[in-house]
């Protein structure tokens, strides 16, 4: 007997929450199996497809993504006309293949595991379909959802700013950061906030000249009633506020630490906290690919977000800026990955017979955003170390140094990594540029000439179907080895995405290497 695919769903059915329990031909559970003498409904008649890809829009860098795909019912019996009443958004599903009717359900394969997002239908008195989406849908969504009330109107203890505020988002800052503007919550007390969130520390300068920290406080209560004089600053960390003691003579800015001690404000632990302010628990990341992104790249990075930007956009910048990205895995956990040369011992090994059967391609690849015409790079620029309010002379003292108000009008440094012998050899060959949130001139040095070592050399990019029991997750490394090429003795690949086909039981693999 053939296999089947199984796919329990919850619902709500108009008075609770049930799991409905379908597959592509009817198949009742054994009595010893989990759960025991249950009717899975030989409904299922599209299984669909789902598109996941660590990079976004056909390149190495960028933000992940994932395509909603499709489940197909039949229903020309209308025994599923209920399910047009049914609440499937947002609800959890499961689906699993089953190699044999024969088998216990405990050796189902786990395929993905995800959430719904609605039912559709293009013609109810024959089929119905359930659309459904992998963890990543729970990242695409603002990061930040917090805003001003707008009610400080008076001078007390308040920090909501004023009416012209109102449902301005409350700012955030992860990392280390510097130079940003703080938000003016309450002008009658002289307070800024440069963070919703808890920060370690917070210097503040007026006109570029650094002010004096005279203490921290608990409460806003404390904090607004702490003696001050002109010159001099007293924060509330915990808070994220800090008060001036004397109106400002020009421009206030601020340089903030979020994370302490150091090892917590890498792209990885970043990435973290901001999973933790979307309230994704620790149990549904994997933890192991956390630890081993911070020790793939455990460079400082730092980034200031007051906008309703989506948490993919703004945790594919931390990520991006070391090299990492982030995906769901199969059983729907919070994954991340490295993007380094691929190396190792290979998950699975592909021959030609792989590839001509399914008719796969092969592209030669450039820079990160998949241009370059396959060309290797000769030089990487590498952006670090961003002032993030940027200051003209006319908003800085005059007795700041020339040196730092030239520091101050640049957005950000650069660190440069060559190799002259690709361009002799090239003559096309390009100069990538890279932006990134890192805070460090050495580890920008060091991650640039990384990403020459893996830009400036030939890379391909190869596509193709195999048999789905046979496919391995995204961020594995493949080998593959056939007569063509020059992969006579195997060339190494990591798979960046993957293209589940279920009702055709296949999975097509985007490696590069």
């Amino acid at each position: 007997m053939g296999g089947l695919y199984l796919l329990d769903v919850d619902a709500w059915t108009g008075a609770a929450v049930e799991t409905l329990r379908l597959s592509t031909k009817t198949f009742t559970t054994r009595p010893g199996d989990t759960p025991s003498n249950t009717v899975y409904s030989g409904r299922i008649s599209d299984s669909g497809q789902l598109e996941r890809s660590l990079f976004a829009g056909g390149g190495i860098s960028g933000s992940p993504s994932s395509s909603a795909g499709a489940i197909e019912f039949s229903n020309a019996d209308g025994r599923l006309d209920p399910w047009l009443g049914y609440g499937f958004d947002g609800r959890a599903f499961t689906l699993r293949y089953l190699a044999s009717e024969k088998q216990a359900i405990a050796s189902a394969v786990l395929i993905m595991r995800g959430t719904c997002l609605r039912v559709e239908t293009p013609d109810a008195t024959k089929t119905i379909r359930l659309l459904i989406r992998d963890r990543l849908a729970a990242l695409d969504t603002a990061l930040l959802t917090t805003r001003y009330a707008g009610t400080t109107i008076t001078a007390g203890a308040t920090a909501e700013g004023d009416a012209d505020q109102k449902d301005e988002i409350k700012p955030r800052v992860f990392g280390a950061v510097q130079n940003i503007a703080p938000k003016f919550v309450n002008r009658f007390n002289l307070i800024y906030q440069v963070s919703a969130g808890a920060v370690s520390s917070i210097v503040v300068y007026d006109g570029a000249v650094p002010l004096t920290l005279v203490g921290d406080h608990a409460t806003l209560a404390a904090l607004t009633a702490a003696t001050l004089v002109p010159g001099e600053y007293a924060t509330a960390l915990g808070l994220g506020l800090f008060r001036l003691g004397g109106s400002p003579s020009l421009t206030i800015t601020a340089d903030v630490v979020e994370g302490a001690p150091l090892a917590l404000r890498s792209a990885a632990r970043v990435a973290g906290r901001m999973l933790d302010v979307l309230g994704i628990p620790a149990g549904d990341r994997v933890a192991a690919s956390f630890d081993a992104a911070h020790a793939f790249n455990p460079a400082e990075v730092g980034i200031y977000v007051d906008s309703d930007a989506s948490a993919i956009e703004v945790i594919g910048q931390v990520l991006n800026s070391v090299g990492c990205g982030l995906l769901p895995s199969a059983t729907g956990e919070i994954e991340l990955f490295s993007l380094a040369a691929p190396s190792g011992t290979p998950a699975a090994t592909y021959t030609r017979r792989d590839l001509i059967a399914s008719g796969g391609s092969l592209a030669l690849v450039g820079g990160p955003d998949g241009e370059g015409q396959g060309i290797p790079a000769w030089s990487v620029v590498l952006n670090y170390a961003r002032v993030w309010q940027t200051m003209s002379s006319g908003d800085v003292a005059g007795v700041v140094t020339t040196e730092r108000k030239d520091y101050l009008a640049k957005a950000t440094r650069q660190a440069t990594a060559q190799n002259v012998a690709t361009r002799t050899a090239r003559l096309l060959a390009s100069e990538i540029t890279i932006d990134t949130l890192m805070t460090s001139a050495t580890d920008a040095a060091t991650e640039a000439a990384r990403r020459l070592a893996l830009y400036g050399v030939r890379r391909d990019r190869m596509a193709f179907p195999v048999p789905i029991a046979r496919a391995v997750d995204v961020g594995s490394v493949v080998r593959l080895q056939f007569r063509r090429f020059g992969y006579d003795a195997g060339k190494l690949f990591r798979v960046i995405g993957r293209t589940d086909d279920f009702s055709g039981r296949s999975a097509t693999l985007d490696l590069w290497g």
